[in-house]
């Protein structure tokens, strides 16, 4: 149980696709200016990830390929990863029917933006069974989540503040998230 928690808590704080990896910035960014669409994206990445980390091991694992190829288990990967976000697509279409004309479109954003495909091979690089491969795909998408949530949240405070007029929108929400960087980077042992 203390592995279980250790994998999940490493996997949301001192491994975490955005601030940490640099993963998935641009989803992250555009989409936490509204707090409800930020949750929503918080959702699916809870969903998805870990699904996504649990099916991409097993299939690394039953096409297992020589070291000299393993360059070749993206291509495998791309496939799955367009499927599985179809499907969580249908899934959103079919849950919130007014969320997808306005926000649909980061959707892809969130696949091909490096978020998933970047999960999915830190999953594979860490995990050593079915079991650790859900538990860092959900510890991945908790990060997401986590930074998402976070990033609104700024929004908000920022919003009725007095901020100079050279940084209002984009410029202090690009501060905040290195600092965020910085705290985040802080818990990474050099190696």
């Amino acid at each position: 149980m203390i592995e279980v928690l250790t994998l999940l808590l490493g996997a949301v704080l001192v491994h975490n696709p955005v601030v940490v990896s640099a993963l998935g910035l641009s989803p992250a960014v555009v989409l936490a200016r509204r707090l409800e669409v930020a949750t929503g994206m918080a959702r699916v990445s809870l969903v998805v990830v870990p699904l996504l980390a649990l099916l991409a091991f097993l299939l690394d694992r039953a096409f297992d390929l020589p070291p000299g190829l393993a360059a070749l288990r993206v291509l495998l990967l791309f496939p799955l990863i367009a499927a599985l976000l179809l499907a969580g697509r249908s899934l959103l279409l079919r849950l919130h029917p007014r969320w997808e004309p306005r926000y649909g479109v980061y959707l892809p954003l969130f696949a091909v933006g490096s978020l998933a495909p970047g999960c999915v091979l830190l999953t594979l690089e860490r995990a050593g069974g079915a079991g650790e491969a859900l538990v860092t795909g959900l510890g991945l998408g908790a990060g997401y989540a986590l930074v998402q949530l976070l990033l609104a949240g700024v929004h908000l405070r920022i919003a009725p503040a007095a901020v100079p007029a050279s940084l209002r929108g984009g410029p202090v929400v690009i501060l905040s998230l290195a600092l965020l960087m910085m705290a985040f980077g802080g818990m990474v042992r050099p190696p």
